[in-house]
């Protein structure tokens, strides 16, 4: 080293320096691991851990003896440790409660963007649909009709929506069947009226609009039109709609039972009880679940 060589900040000594031609890094940059390379779960360790973590087992407790998983059985022993005093339990539940709310916001900001993305391209489907239905001449069809613009049900403040109808051809059978079976209780309904048989009536009643609700819009009675429509059931004879009745059933049971999720039930079950309700009270029932379980008693 010279001696006019000053050693300080930015003059390290040479001999610390790294040499020309000689790499500082002899190893290298280690590899990136490919995705294919990567470890997958599905591993035989994996599975038995899995197995193992989901095994029941009975604990004692002041209420006797309870089933749980061995996962939920190590987070209690860790929960009763912390509650204890047990200092390192404790900073381990804090730790895995932060990050638990962490992977809670993330997933529900994921599905919020999730269910936008969704609901525009809803409307773009709706819009295309109305525009397909627009260009075909009134009393027929276009090649691709379902759904239908008119069963696209939006909510745009709440981001919802659902298809209340056919979604492709296979589905039209389906509903028909309800239709079907809307007509035939409708047709029961009249009947019982004019028996004045005041339950069946009001089994009738509940039934046939439980099977409105389930139709697509523009093959449901609105309620502005239900009395226009007992009124004309009424002045019908009794014989002839007895075979009415009979025929929509028929009918109906020659067509594939619909497949509606437990959503759309609910949402049925919702509206005719709002919808009911003043019958219903009259009946001396709360809901149409209180109604239903009191016929099914009855009945056994």
């Amino acid at each position: 080293m010279s001696a006019d060589y000053e050693i300080g900040f930015g003059r390290p000594p040479h001999y610390t320096q790294f040499r020309k031609g000689k790499s500082g890094n002899p190893s290298g940059r280690p590899k990136k691991v490919k995705d294919s390379e990567k470890p997958v779960a599905g591993s035989e360790a994996d599975k038995i851990l899995r197995a193992q973590l989901d095994r029941e087992i009975s604990l004692k407790g002041g209420s006797g003896n309870k089933a749980m998983k061995v996962l939920e059985a190590i987070s209690l022993a860790q929960q009763k440790s912390a509650l204890a005093g047990n200092s390192a339990a404790q900073r381990e539940i804090l730790k895995e409660a932060r990050l638990l709310e962490e992977r809670e916001f993330l997933c529900a900001q994921h599905q919020l963007k999730m269910d936008r993305k969704n609901f525009k391209d809803v409307l773009k489907w709706k819009s295309e649909q109305k525009r397909i239905w627009a260009g075909v001449e009134q009393g027929s069809e276009p090649d691709n009709p379902w759904p239908h613009p008119d069963d696209f049900i939006t909510d745009d403040a709440k981001q919802f929506w659902t298809i209340r109808g056919p979604v492709d051809e296979s589905d039209v059978s389906s509903f028909k069947r309800l239709r079907f079976q809307r007509d035939y209780h409708l047709s029961s309904l009249i009947i019982e009226a004019r028996r004045d048989s005041d339950p069946l009536i009001l089994t009738a009643h509940l039934t046939w609009a439980v099977y409105n609700r389930l139709l697509p819009r523009r093959w449901q009675v609105e309620a502005s039109d239900v009395d226009s429509v007992f009124v004309k059931l009424l002045a019908v004879p009794i014989d002839k709609l007895r075979r009415r009745a009979e025929a929509s059933k028929r009918q109906a049971e020659l067509l594939p039972s619909p497949q509606l999720d437990q959503k759309t039930r609910r949402e049925t079950y919702q509206t005719v009880n709002k919808a009911m309700k003043p019958l219903l009270q009259r009946g001396g029932y709360r809901s149409v679940a209180e109604f239903e379980h009191h016929v099914s008693q009855n009945e056994k």
